[in-house]
C-alpha cells in the first residue's frame, strides 16, 4: 500500500521494536508508531471488551495474541480514522476513501481483512 500510494501516509503500529523496522521506515510515507496496548482502547467502544479479554478470555485462548491484535487494530483505526488492510492483501485497483465506514472479512482468496472509518472516533 505504501509503494502504491506514495502520496499517502501509512502508519505501522507495533508493541515493540522489531529487527526489520528500518526497512519499513526507509519509505518516505511510512511512519512507525510504538503503542501501549493498555491505553489504545481507552475511551473507545471496545474499552470494556478489551478489559474483559485481557483478564478473562485471553488466558484461556489458543489464539490470544492474534485476537488481541485484532482488537488493537480496530481501536487504532477508530481513534485515528483511515483504513486497515492486512499485509497479505494485494491491491489491484485504487481505493476510494470517500466510501462510508465498512468492515470486510472474507476467508477466501480475494480479501482477508479490510476496514475503514471515515473520521476519527467514528
Amino acid at each position: 500500500m505504501a509503494s502504491s500510494h506514495p502520496d499517502r501516509t501509512v502508519m505501522v503500529h507495533v508493541r515493540k521494536e522489531l529487527p526489520d523496522m528500518h526497512l519499513w521506515s526507509s519509505l518516505d510515507n511510512v511512519i512507525i508508531c510504538l503503542i501501549n496496548d493498555s491505553t489504545v482502547c481507552t475511551d473507545t467502544p471496545a474499552e470494556q471488551f478489551y478489559s474483559k479479554f485481557i483478564h478473562e478470555l485471553m488466558p484461556k485462548s489458543k489464539f490470544g495474541a492474534v485476537e488481541l491484535s485484532d482488537i488493537l487494530r480496530v481501536c487504532i483505526v477508530y481513534r485515528l480514522g483511515g483504513t486497515y488492510v492486512d499485509t497479505d492483501v494485494i491491491q489491484l485497483a485504487s481505493f476510494n476513501e470517500s466510501i462510508e465506514d465498512f468492515v470486510l472479512n472474507q476467508y477466501g482468496r480475494a480479501v482477508n481483512t479490510l476496514f475503514h472509518f471515515t473520521s476519527k472516533g467514528n
